[in-house]
């Protein structure tokens, strides 16, 4: 059984790098505003902030840009803020906020989660500081994994210590504290594209078909066990997957849209199912050069008498004895330049 490709490549610059979603925030927007979460995804948009404290919580004084939450007097060690969210579904969460207190208000906070319920056990992930009538923000401090997928995260704002804003000891009389700027992130993975092993297509029939790239995918697929003849790193690759529902033989052609592009190509297998990154040497494998093929064509074919080859081969290696039901993996790059002889 043989297959055909024909292979016209785009040249793309692929967007790398993590984005950013806010699990739950607090920002306080409105005049006055109130408890209730401001963004965030749709389990937390009722979540709300509340102290444990025998001050009254408002949300009328100003905050870092807009208002804030605010609960003045009663404030003592132990004291502390409470919000919880919900992460189900996400990961590498990061906590940013910011806070301020009244001269003789509380200057020192731990930062705590629990995932077992608000009366903990809790667990300080870092500290924190209020301004003496200013407001100090904590940059985005990366929360432990044990907060990634739950279905229930508390965390708190501890005072932790009798030092006042302002540095004298005891904190006493008119006590303030002030929160905002509450911002819960998830860090999410880019996708895999079919650059990447893990977003490779299944080629379903031995039809002609058109393939593309788009640079060499969000993930490294390549490494010092599974690369044979290929030349690191991933240049403008495609992956496939393949499987044969007869025992037999494949075979392939490689035609280039423009007989000047030269590509390397890679074939990991059998498997039962597709295992990305492949985890040993590719069964097939061709870097011929430009040079040593006419127009650039390379595949598997019966008789080539090879099983890889690097830049001085011909472009063909030896077609595939296959069982009905085998999964193999297939990468095709463009060569990269200068190439590695």
């Amino acid at each position: 059984m043989k297959f055909k490709i024909l292979l016209s490549f785009l040249f793309l610059i692929p967007m790398l790098g993590n984005s950013q979603v806010i699990i739950v925030e607090w920002n306080f927007p409105n005049s006055p505003d109130d408890a209730t979460a401001d963004a965030g995804i749709a389990g937390n948009l009722a979540k709300t902030i509340s102290t444990v404290t025998t001050g009254a919580l408002s949300f009328g004084s100003s905050g870092v840009s807009t208002k804030s939450a605010e609960a003045p007097d009663g404030w003592a060690l132990n004291d502390y803020w409470l919000i919880d969210f919900v992460s189900t579904g996400y990961s590498n969460l990061s906590i940013s906020s910011a806070q301020r207190s009244n001269s003789n208000g509380p200057r020192d906070f731990d930062i705590q989660y629990s995932i077992t319920g608000s009366g903990g056990p809790w667990t300080t992930v870092t500290t924190s500081t209020a301004g003496n009538g200013s407001w100090v923000t904590l940059a985005t401090f990366p929360l432990p994994a044990a907060c990634d997928n739950q279905a229930e995260v508390f965390i708190r704002w501890l005072v932790s210590s009798n030092i006042q804003a302002d540095g004298g000891s005891g904190i006493s009389g008119t006590v303030n504290s002030r929160i905002d700027d509450i911002i819960i992130t998830s860090a999410v993975s880019p996708a895999a594209s079919s650059a990447d092993c893990a977003g490779g297509i299944t080629i379903c029939s031995n039809a002609t078909f058109i393939g593309s790239s788009s640079g060499g995918g969000n993930y490294s697929d390549f490494n010092a066990s599974n690369t044979d003849c290929l030349d690191p790193p991933e240049h403008q690759t495609s992956w496939y997957y393949f499987s044969s529902t007869s025992n037999g033989n494949i075979g392939f052609t490689i035609t280039p849209a423009l007989t000047s592009d030269d590509y390397d190509w890679a074939i990991w297998g059998p498997m039962a199912t597709v295992t990305c990154p492949p985890s040993a040497a590719p069964i097939r494998c061709s870097a011929a050069d430009g040079n040593s093929k006419p127009a650039n064509i390379t595949g598997l074919k019966t008789g080539a008498g090879d099983n890889s080859e690097g830049p001085s081969g011909d472009g063909w290696v030896e077609s595939l004895n296959v069982l009905a039901g085998q999964v193999y993996v297939l990468v095709i790059g463009q060569a990269p330049l200068p190439l590695s002889l």
